[in-house]
């Protein structure tokens, strides 16, 4: 979770699933950012948007490995 602040609105943004892993393959995150591309255009009050930046980001990104449903699927 993040606090977020743009301009007066302060909001409290839970994001990502705590039973996930991230940062699965290049083809993932394309995947995730095609799913997402419009909430994560919504700035930095949407989840989607931390969700991009902090969990999908690449290898500056989470290093959480994802769970072992779905380590064969994207082959970490």
């Amino acid at each position: 979770m993040v606090v977020a602040k743009e301009g007066d609105v302060v909001k409290l943004i839970h994001y990502g699933d705590s039973s996930m892993g991230h940062n699965y393959s290049e083809e993932a995150r394309k995947n995730f950012k095609a799913r997402h591309g419009k909430n994560i255009a919504k700035g930095k009050l949407s989840a989607a948007y931390w969700a991009d930046k902090r969990l999908w980001a690449g290898p500056s990104g989470s290093k959480k490995e994802p769970p072992k449903s779905q380590k064969l699927k994207f082959g970490k």
